[in-house]
């Protein structure tokens, strides 16, 4: 029967290591782009539903790597698109709403296939705004001053 690919990775568990050694052979930012590289190119194979928690694949790393990628390509909405979406698979909501705000209501179709999936990961990223309907439920509060 055959093994598929992502399989194989999951099977062998090595695909942390794997990245690590290419990287680390590589150095320096060189070495952290070529990670978040390998990263991004397995992450479109949609192998795991989360890179992150299935494999050993560093958060850190990746987030290095992105970040010394988008320096020389700050326009690359590929680039930005797919970084936003693995920061939120590792639960960096911070750097999630800074690359959505930075994306603004851009999108790159090969990163967000449909526009519901760019919405999704948006949304999980940005807080909804603030308004004063929205806190219309809350209990007011009533200081009074006391005098001594």
């Amino acid at each position: 029967m055959p093994v598929s690919a992502g399989t194989l990775v999951r099977r062998t568990g090595r695909l942390g290591s794997l990245c690590r050694q290419a990287a680390d052979e590589r150095g320096g930012d060189a070495g952290d782009i070529l990670y978040a590289r390998i990263v991004w190119y397995i992450y479109n194979f949609h192998f795991f539903n989360n890179i992150f928690t299935e494999t050993k694949i560093e958060w850190p790393r990746v987030k290095r790597g992105f970040d010394a990628l988008l320096k020389q390509y700050p326009d690359s909405l590929s680039a930005l698109g797919t970084y936003a979406r693995l920061a939120c698979h590792s639960a960096d909501w911070e750097t999630a709403r800074q690359l959505f705000e930075r994306m603004g209501s851009r999108m790159d179709r090969s990163v967000f296939p449909k526009p519901e999936d760019f919405l999704h990961f948006r949304n999980d990223a940005l807080p909804p705004p603030v308004t004063s309907k929205a806190l219309s439920h809350l209990p007011v509060l009533v200081l009074s001053s006391v005098k001594s």
